[in-house]
């Protein structure tokens, strides 16, 4: 009996895996217990319920399983004039009030031990499916937290191939100053920096090193880019894959407003101070551009040194930088 349960709960299985929807094990379910239609019904948060049935159920088969759906026991079973045989069991995933109910309408009764075994394999499939929902989601946030970063972040085994990256990583490869990636190999402009990354790649994936850094030479004398290679260690389940950080001594701090008003509260006014301040320019500068005199600004440049707990420009424009550990929105769309 164990051997022949293999293929239905595999469809379970495999539809969770895929984020697909149930029809497909629904429709297996269907031909292993000999029946005409199946319909799964199961709880969302709160209280409402959701409904799958396989092809071709006849619309009052759906209906009256929607009916009984909320009401019905663990196990049942009806005949229904006209209609045939409707057969039910009830599973539960997680907390109890998590509840999967399988219906199966067929020509004759189904035994509850089937019908309870296929439940209980649509309880384990929905299960799964919230799981890797989370861990999706997870994923998915992590990835959107990689893309703020100013950091190139790009993840490579062994042989250097390129796994994953984040926006910046995309952005420092347009240049082709250092740094390329054909074939999806990560690849260094200078022979002897290829061999030294190669090298701390090796170090810390056989964890001869926790982390090694390394310099990659960048063509016309521009400053290096810098490197720190880094793994999860023993801990992880998928060994082999090493994390680069990639400094960048180009990317200065961008100007982030958003962060700066909700930590000093600045006014629109001082926002635009900061941001000429990080950007270089002096107060006779914004003056100009601004259209209003040089007092005034100076006066809102107190404000702001105030709101910042600064006394110069220098330390406004340090405490500032060190306040935008994030790209900017407008960066990001422009890498």
């Amino acid at each position: 009996m164990q051997h022949e349960l293999i293929s239905p709960t595999e469809t379970w299985l495999q539809s969770a895996i895929d984020a697909a929807n149930w029809r497909e094990p629904l429709e297996t379910t269907a031909r292993f217990l000999n029946a005409r239609a199946t319909l799964l019904a199961w709880s969302l948060p709160g209280d409402g319920l959701a409904f799958e049935s396989s092809a071709s159920s006849p619309s009052d088969f759906v209906q009256l399983c929607r009916k009984l759906a909320g009401v019905c026991g663990d196990t049942g079973e009806q005949h229904e004039p006209g209609l045939g045989w409707l057969t039910w069991a009830g599973a539960h995933r997680g907390a109890p009030q998590q509840r999967v109910t399988l219906f199966a309408l067929s020509d004759e009764p189904i035994a509850h031990q089937s019908l309870q075994a296929m439940a209980a394999s649509a309880a384990g499939g929905l299960t799964i499916r919230v799981s890797l929902d989370a861990t999706r989601t997870s994923l998915s946030l992590m990835t959107r937290a990689c893309d703020q970063l100013c950091a190139g972040v790009v993840i490579v085994n062994a042989e250097l191939k390129v796994v994953a990256h984040n926006e910046t990583w995309r952005g420092l490869l347009s240049r082709q100053d250092g740094l390329s990636s054909p074939a999806g190999k990560l690849v260094c402009r200078n022979r002897a920096d290829q061999e030294a990354l190669a090298t701390a790649v090796t170090s810390v994936l056989t964890e001869h090193l926790d982390e090694a850094t390394v310099k990659v030479r960048r063509a016309g004398g521009m400053e290096p880019y810098v490197l720190r290679a880094s793994t999860a260690g023993r801990q992880s389940n998928i060994p082999g894959l090493c994390l680069l950080m990639v400094v960048d001594p180009d990317l200065a701090p961008t100007a982030n407003g958003e962060i700066w008003r909700a930590m000093f509260e600045l006014t629109d006014c001082e926002l635009i101070i900061a941001e000429a301040l990080l950007s270089g320019r002096r107060i006779s500068e914004v003056a100009t551009r601004r259209g209003v005199s040089r007092e005034t600004v100076r006066t809102q440049t107190k404000r702001m040194f105030a709101r910042l707990g600064v006394s110069s420009q220098v330390e406004a424009a340090v405490r500032l930088s060190r306040t935008t550990p994030f790209r900017s929105a407008t960066a990001r769309r422009e890498a």
